[in-house]
């Protein structure tokens, strides 16, 4: 563009007027149609010269002393720009509304609601008892009879001892998995005196009589409020 802008100095005011509307036109069709092939010119070495077209041909040529320029080539894409400043941080959000209050934890265990936990007692040597105290997340709302707390192996279901995690309403079931080398167990409430067998409400004390070495009695529990 600057080739023609030179070549044009000299020119009278017409050619010029014409020629000036040409790169205007030549700019219109590039903008509306960019699939279109560029329009050629040709372009005098020599100042105060008018331009001509092209001659015909494949390729187009330019008489001696000219040369051919595309009208609305699209140059180069320019190098990017440099990366803009951080914005200024934003101002916080405006405080969220407080809950509602969450419920208290319960201080009984609820009629049909259920706690399980795990035990794992080892030992050896006969005359050697073995203990375990276990302690309830959640008290009881009474104490528990022996004739309420069931022994069974892992696997083996029983009436109000389905299997772990389970148990009667009123019932603690001890979930054995591990019984080795042991003799009698049993449980005792240990809240008042002296103890008794079953559970208290707070928790129980697990019992069992090793019959040799190396002892081993592991399981779980669960006891569901009455």
């Amino acid at each position: 563009m600057a080739r023609i802008l030179k070549a044009l100095r000299g020119v009278p005011v017409m050619a010029v007027a014409v020629a000036a509307l040409l790169l205007a036109v030549a700019g219109v069709v590039m903008a509306t149609n960019s699939s279109s092939p560029p329009l050629k010119v040709c372009v005098p070495a020599k100042e105060s010269k008018p331009l001509v077209t092209p001659r015909p041909g494949n390729p187009i040529s330019c008489k001696t002393g000219y040369a051919i320029e595309e009208l609305g080539r699209e140059g180069p894409e320019g190098k990017p720009g440099t990366e803009g400043r951080q914005g200024p941080e934003g101002k916080p959000g405006a405080e969220g509304k407080q809950g509602p209050e969450g419920k208290p934890a319960p201080s009984i265990l609820a009629s049909g609601a259920s706690e399980s936990g795990v035990f794992a007692m080892h030992g050896g040597g006969s005359s050697i008892v073995l203990t375990e105290g276990i302690t309830f997340r959640i008290p009881l709302a009474a104490a528990l009879p022996a004739s309420q707390v069931i022994f069974t192996q892992l696997g083996r279901p029983v009436t109000n001892c389905p299997g772990p995690g389970l148990a009667g309403k009123g019932y603690l079931c001890i979930y054995y998995a591990v019984r080795t080398l042991v003799g009698n167990e049993r449980t005792l409430n240990v809240e008042g005196i002296p103890p008794t067998e079953g559970a208290g409400k707070l928790g129980f004390t697990l019992e069992v009589s090793c019959a040799a070495e190396p002892s081993a009695y592991e399981g779980t529990y669960t006891v569901t409020g009455a």
